[in-house]
């Protein structure tokens, strides 16, 4: 009787075991799948960051260019030395 008693109680137990797996295996699917979501994410604000990073050094090489233009439009026209250049 006693060996029963303990089988019953043995199968209760894995019969827990069982369902607290089941359980956890549950909560790390669903961990998993918000990891891809993230993973996701994270991929498309990366593309988003590097695209903004290129068009920003084009706009810098822009207004490097622009900048350059204009000093050698004042350096082209700038007054002679020993000229009046109050007028």
């Amino acid at each position: 009787m006693e060996l029963l008693d303990r089988l019953e109680r043995r199968i209760g137990d894995l019969l827990q075991q069982n369902q607290d797996l089941r359980k956890e295996n549950a909560r790390l699917c669903a961990s998993a799948e918000t990891i891809a979501q993230m993973q996701e994410e994270n991929r498309i604000l990366t593309e988003a960051l590097d695209k903004e990073r290129a068009l920003r050094g084009e706009i810098d090489l822009r207004i490097d260019r622009l900048l350059a233009e204009i000093s050698e439009h004042e350096h082209a026209y700038a007054p002679a030395d020993g000229a009046d250049s109050s007028r």
